[in-house]
């Protein structure tokens, strides 16, 4: 998918709910709790953009 695709699909309310869903089950930065940093997580990636 190209940007402007991935752009799009962020803008969905479909994306906007899942993402609050994810930060409200998960929230806190996963990549600073690695490394002992407790931090509000504040992005959230879609699987298939993750796995690139």
């Amino acid at each position: 998918m190209s940007r402007e695709d991935w752009k799009h699909f962020y803008d969905t309310a479909f994306w906007q709910r899942r993402r609050r869903q994810q930060l409200l089950a998960h929230p806190l930065c996963k990549f600073c709790a690695a490394d002992g940093i407790v931090t509000p997580a504040t992005h959230v990636r879609s699987r298939r953009a993750a796995s690139r």
